[in-house]
């Protein structure tokens, strides 16, 4: 949703606006990494990892590695376990496949996440050495959890492939002063008294 200033002449307030998303400037925190095979399992989970965003963000896409054809869910949690947003990916072979989530989230500086994907029997699995290559957010640990629940799991110095895409947050608008306005008006009506009197 997009917000702009607007002058009420009532009251002389002027409301903060927030810039639009800039389309097309899209960073993702795993950035391509070729992640390393690590083998197939026969239970489902969410495997993914923990971060703290290093300033204020917007979290437009999630994706996931894949080395074969499948449709698997990706989510973002808050620290606590509650789902932030998800989005289905459908991956159509071996690489990184990304889907657009409905709304941006937004993570404030300093705020701890988990980005997860679900993992399902059979599938193969990957990990990642020094995934992030992103400086708007730090790695901390890999995670999982055990039939798609919340990966409270804490699994050594790797990450599993799930990843997000990432703008920067909107900014504020400056707003116009208060009596700004009001004080043209003031300015323009005593000008036109004064043109009244010498008439």
């Amino acid at each position: 949703m997009n917000f702009f200033v607007k002058l009420s002449a009532a009251a002389a307030v002027a409301t903060v606006a927030f810039a639009p998303l800039q389309a097309g400037a899209v960073t993702y925190a795993l950035d391509g990494a070729a992640p390393s095979s690590i083998g197939p399992d026969a239970l489902n989970y969410q495997l993914g990892w923990e971060f703290i965003a290093n300033q204020d963000l917007s979290v437009v896409e999630m994706g996931f590695y894949s080395e074969a054809a499948r449709t698997r869910t990706v989510t973002l949690w808050d620290i606590g376990g509650a789902v932030l947003g998800s989005v289905d990916v459908t991956a159509t072979g071996a690489g990184w496949f990304y889907g657009t989530l409905s709304s941006p989230i937004a993570l404030t500086a300093g705020s701890s996440h988990v980005a997860s994907y679900s993992y399902l029997n059979g599938d193969h699995v990957y990990g990642l050495n020094a995934p992030v290559t992103a400086p708007e957010v730090s790695y901390v640990q890999a995670r999982w959890g055990v039939n798609n629940a919340f990966p409270t799991n804490l699994q050594g110095s790797f990450a599993y492939p799930a990843d997000i895409g990432f703008e920067a947050a909107p900014s504020a608008d400056v707003p116009l002063p208060a009596a700004a306005p009001l004080a043209v008006l003031g300015m323009a009506a005593l000008g036109f008294a004064a043109r009244r009197r010498k008439g």
